[in-house]
């Protein structure tokens, strides 16, 4: 999903097209991670970025960037904010607050963790407010469209849900320990359009994704017992894959967020005690699906989320474990032990991947079936936000900052 069109440019029946990409949610267009800037350092030095900014409050949220306009939330234990700063300057233009309560929290999660979609007229956010979840849509201005409370909410990690704009249409897997559902509401006024219960169990975090198949859309949601496809406009079922747990002391939770290619949606699992799961998935037609290939060792991902490049899945394990495998098959290619823990979700640019440890160590290889390492750079302080990338520039949001790289 590319946001902007700036140009079309029609000759000899074939259409060019000159555009400037958005990162419009958690992870990018679609959720997959992916970008093709190629103004993009992969080796870089304290000297290089082209602006820091300090950010207030803390969090987790990610950036995203939409029409020049860069979005993410921030915290602190009597209000969340939703802040928008010019992406070219690093200018903080506005911030929103939503007066909150102090919360408990995983020592890895944040009172803002959420991270926000946007499109050309709206930004959306999740806050955690206290003991519950309440949604607010902004113009981008900042002026407040509506507010919806989603209810209570419970998990002994805390909340980290983000939801996905897509259309008309706002999508949520509102997942807890013990409840879920997957959500619609209507972007213009955040009206609820459908809701579906879902088998539930550990709260989950991943995000939904549209895939696009056989000239028709589904909005796929996972969750810590399953991954189901449903109508997006209507929230029928249209096939589910169910986990299966045989083996395991306890059913593993969903944290990372499913991709697809290949003819195939690919999906991880963990827990804190080290085990996890990866497993491919291929799309029905109704019913229940099975499983193309599934593995079980430790060191695949638990909270990161998996990239897809070519023939090749390319994970990150939250021990520094760098894997690549063959995508179809789940054969391992290669695996390289990079160093630390990692949170921050891996990302590709132009046939690059990054990876940022806890420790703010971003390391930049090449999504190859042969590991060569190309930078190893220290960013100076704690990250756990996934970063982003638009109109020609990396974001990163560390502990207390916001960088930003690209060409001069």
């Amino acid at each position: 999903m590319l946001n902007r069109l700036l140009a079309s440019i029609c000759t000899l029946g074939a259409c060019l097209l000159v555009i400037a990409a958005d990162w419009p949610r958690f992870r990018g267009p679609n959720g997959e991670g992916i970008a093709s800037d190629q103004t993009i350092p992969v080796k870089w030095t304290a000297n290089d970025y082209l602006w820091k900014k300090d950010v207030p409050g803390s969090g987790n949220s990610s950036p995203v960037i939409v029409q020049g306009k860069l979005f993410m939330q921030t915290a602190t234990p009597q209000v969340r904010k939703l802040l928008c700063y010019d992406s070219q300057t690093g200018e903080l233009l506005w911030e929103a607050a939503e007066k909150a309560e102090p919360v408990r929290h995983h020592l890895k999660n944040s009172l803002a963790s959420s991270t926000p979609s946007a499109d050309s007229q709206r930004v959306v956010t999740i806050y955690w407010v206290g003991e519950g979840l309440v949604m607010v849509a902004y113009d981008h201005a900042g002026k407040r469209l509506w507010r919806v409370p989603l209810g209570d909410y419970k998990s002994e990690h805390g909340a980290g849900l983000s939801p996905v704009l897509v259309g008309d249409k706002v999508f949520v897997n509102f997942d807890q320990d013990g409840k879920a559902k997957a959500q619609a509401f209507n972007a213009a006024d955040g009206s609820l359009v459908w809701s579906a219960d879902r088998k539930a169990f550990r709260a989950c975090y991943s995000s939904p994704f549209i895939l696009e198949r056989n000239g028709k859309r589904e909005l796929i949601v996972a969750g810590s017992l399953g991954i189901t496809s449903y109508h997006p406009e209507t929230g029928s079922v249209n096939w589910d894959w169910e986990m299966d747990w045989t083996g395991e002391k306890q059913p593993l939770r969903m944290v990372g967020s499913p991709i697809a290619g290949k003819g195939l949606i690919f999906a991880s699992t963990g827990d804190g005690s080290g085990s996890s799961r990866m497993v491919a998935i291929r799309p029905g037609s109704h019913g229940a699906v099975p499983a193309v290939w599934e593995k079980k060792t430790k060191g695949f991902p638990y909270v990161t989320c998996m990239l897809l490049s070519g023939d090749y899945l390319f994970t990150v394990g939250d021990k520094g474990i760098a894997g690549c495998f063959d995508a179809v098959k789940g054969t391992e290619i290669w695996r390289e032990r990079l160093g630390g823990a990692f949170t921050s979700s891996p990302i590709l640019v132009n046939g690059v991947i990054y990876a940022i440890n806890e420790e703010g160590t971003c390391y930049t290889y090449r999504a190859a079936p042969k590991f060569e390492l190309l930078g190893k750079m220290s960013l100076g302080e704690r990250v756990m936000a996934t970063p982003a990338v638009a109109d020609g520039r990396l974001y990163i949001r560390t502990e207390t900052k916001l960088l930003c790289l690209g060409k001069r």
